[in-house]
């Protein structure tokens, strides 16, 4: 007799890739007839784009670049001046051919950013990024089980409680601000950092509100050099595709696909257009089958093993950086953060966080000067056997001299489990008269379970004769009925 099972599709996001890249590229500039020679380079700042993901079969790309603008001092001794390029940049991450498309993440930042000259007239421009990305597209495992048990059929069936990605997208907004400068004169960089202050799944919407912090250093009328920073609020919701539960969770990462800044009359004009790309994990019970026998009949049983994403921990802690700057005063700072790299030691995994601190000051002749200074430390976590710890830089906030950066830990694992997916009950078994009605049998290190399965009885049996409420603990003498 073939048992007949219900058979319920479990949806989660498979991941073809998850990888960082690093990437290297530079670039000549020429300076424009209006500007004059170069003196002396100062200083470089960065903002990286994304301006397309594209999936292909056997992979995605990612293309976009670097808004870079150069500080420097003309040879005639006149106010500094500024050289804006735009710096090209592609990523390309390989994957197994797929048939069906999925979605694209992307997080980029710079590790650093130079500029030295070639001549009076030209400089070229380095840049050092790292690029991380994932593709998922949608997968499927299917949950059996059976729709009656047949008497003397014994079952064990468990519950396991699971955190899996359910849904991926992406929310595209632009967001607008006039700024009011007074004395502005020349612009000179500026700098975007994206700030969550909420995320979260309500229903069939994710909602998001949060800053982005412009960063941005300008010459007044004067010639003078001030950094400064303004806050740009938004708040933002995208319709999913079902509707979760309270405890479901949303994961962020933000990239901008446009950026366009201008000096005007009232001070300076900022225009961005900000991506939040989002993952959705939602908290499930999935009952399994995990194992069956009869004690009267004969009985096959069909397991196979299915395998899941699964999210174990994700927690987020802030880590404040002090750096020293040298000199009369400080002019400016920035820092680019580097992606966190977890390693294995002494069965603790440790994290090495490490960034560079960049920097404007004036000398004590009153000269303008740039430096910059590495920061490294090793973070120790303790994760399971077979987890992956994922950690993540989330926006920084910067502060004088001090840096509040805020590290997300997410700790993943393939959790594997192995199901039953059909079972056959065939011929009665023939009674063995030797085989005693009662035994004694001392409770091992083997669970409730097996123990039942291998001497012919069943867990509700021996519960039964020995007045059990919660399971036997080891060495115990258990009675134990043959069925």
């Amino acid at each position: 007799m073939q048992l007949q099972w219900n058979k319920k599709p479990c949806q989660f996001l498979q991941a073809q890739v998850q990888q960082l890249q690093f990437v290297e590229q530079t670039l000549e500039v020429r300076l424009s007839e209006e500007l004059p020679d170069i003196g002396r380079v100062v200083s470089a700042w960065g903002q990286p784009v994304i301006r397309s993901k594209e999936w292909r079969n056997d992979g995605m790309n990612v293309s976009g670049g670097v808004n870079a603008s150069v500080l420097y001092m003309p040879e005639d001794g006149t106010s500094p001046q500024c050289v804006e390029a735009w710096i090209p940049v592609q990523v390309k991450w390989n994957f197994p051919n797929t048939q069906h498309e999925g979605n694209i993440r992307v997080q980029c930042s710079l590790r650093g950013i130079e500029a030295r000259t070639i001549s009076a007239r030209k400089m070229v421009l380095r840049v050092d990024l790292w690029v991380y990305g994932e593709a998922l597209n949608e997968s499927e495992v299917m949950i059996t089980s059976p729709d009656e048990v047949p008497e003397g059929v014994e079952l064990l069936q468990n519950i396991y409680p699971v955190v899996l990605p359910k849904e991926m997208g992406e929310k595209e907004f632009v967001l607008e601000e006039e700024l009011r400068v007074s004395n502005a004169g020349k612009w000179i960089s500026r700098i975007l950092i994206p700030e969550i202050t909420e995320k979260t799944v309500v229903g069939n919407r994710f909602v998001i509100r949060g800053n982005v912090i412009l960063h941005y250093v300008y010459l007044d009328e004067q010639g003078a050099l001030h950094s400064a920073d303004h806050q740009i609020p938004f708040a933002q919701f995208a319709d999913l595709e079902q509707e979760y539960d309270k405890e479901a969770t949303v994961d962020v990462m933000f990239c901008f696909s446009a950026l366009d800044a201008e000096a005007s009359e009232e001070g300076i004009r900022v225009q961005c257009t900000l991506m939040a790309q989002y993952v959705v994990w939602n908290r499930m019970l999935l009952e399994v089958v995990e194992d069956a026998y009869s004690c009267r009949n004969h009985l096959t049983a069909i397991d196979e093993l299915i395998q899941l994403p699964v999210e174990l921990d994700n927690r987020t802690q802030i880590k404040d950086i002090t750096c020293y700057v040298p000199g009369k005063r400080i002019l400016d700072m920035v820092f680019m953060p580097d992606y966190p790299v977890a390693f294995e030691q002494n069965d603790m995994t440790y994290v090495n966080m490490s960034g560079v601190f960049q920097y404007l000051y004036v000398d004590e002749e009153e000269n303008i000067q740039s430096g910059t200074e590495k920061w490294s430390e090793d973070m120790s976590f303790s994760v399971g056997e077979g987890a992956q710890l994922r950690v993540t830089v989330e926006p920084y906030e910067v502060r004088g001299m001090n840096v509040k950066v805020s590290i997300n830990l997410q700790t993943r694992a393939k959790q594997n489990l192995n199901i039953i997916s059909a079972i056959s009950v065939g011929e009665s078994k023939k009674h063995d008269p030797l085989v005693p009605n009662l035994i004694l049998r001392r409770m091992g290190t083997t669970t409730l379970w097996e123990l039942a399965k291998a001497t012919g009885s069943t867990m509700s049996a021996i519960r039964d004769a020995n007045h059990l409420t919660e399971d036997p603990e080891e060495g115990r003498i258990l009675l134990i009925p043959v069925i």
